[in-house]
């Protein structure tokens, strides 16, 4: 049986609309090496893969659940886009939160404390 891209991408998305463990698992199997591999390559570890595959999974459910979900390439493709935009949105509010910090601001700080401090 040849199926089209098309075809396979209807499989996938009713395949997560019915939670089949099945294709769910086949999915994960295809399309998880990808994302780990890129999530790493950009300053994440394997868990923040695993984190951001399961979020694209549910970005893709709830899409498809709502009927909102139409693919303009193949589910895989897709599937990795939504993945690298979440793990993009996660390094930039984790670089936002991160304050830089100098150890010798510390040190300047104290000893100018400590010298006025003792002086006074």
């Amino acid at each position: 049986m040849n199926t089209t891209s098309t075809d396979k991408n209807t499989i996938y998305i009713e395949g997560i609309i019915k939670n089949d463990f099945a294709l769910l698992q086949k999915i994960y199997e295809e399309s998880l090496p990808e994302v780990i591999k890129y999530v790493k390559r950009n300053s994440g570890t394997i868990d923040d893969a695993k984190d951001v595959f399961q979020e694209g999974i549910m970005v893709l459910f709830k899409k498809a659940k709502e009927d909102r979900l139409i693919l303009t390439t193949s589910f895989h493709n897709f599937l990795f886009m939504v993945c690298k935009r979440i793990w993009l949105k996660k390094l930039t509010k984790k670089e936002k939160k991160e304050v830089p910090f100098e150890d010798e601001w510390e040190f300047s700080f104290e000893e100018a404390f400590e010298e006025e401090f003792l002086t006074s």
